[in-house]
């Protein structure tokens, strides 16, 4: 089973509460801002924060400063992070 197991940990990681949600509405929306997740999600900050540099550190997401003065950014899927969206979309749509 050893040959299966990034699989059940790619799983596992993506079941993670918030993970999956955070994805899609990026994918959703294809940019989006810290705000608009928070307000759609109803998530704290800190939780929003640490799932979003949890998601960039694996190169799913890109974070771009566009606001020199508020420190606003703008959140967009990477190509790994399309990749995996559209893949989960498929799975979707054979269920």
């Amino acid at each position: 089973m050893k040959e299966f197991e990034w699989l059940l940990q790619t799983m596992n990681f993506l079941g993670e509460k918030w993970v999956l949600a955070i994805l899609l509405i990026i994918f959703l929306e294809k940019t989006t801002y810290f705000t608009k997740i928070k307000k759609k999600l109803k998530i704290t900050s800190r939780t929003l924060s640490r799932k979003l540099q949890l998601l960039a550190g694996l190169g799913l997401i890109k974070k771009e400063r566009v606001q020199k003065k508020r420190k606003r950014h703008i959140y967009t899927l990477t190509e790994l992070g399309e990749r995996t969206c559209s893949y989960l979309v498929q799975i979707k749509s054979v269920l």
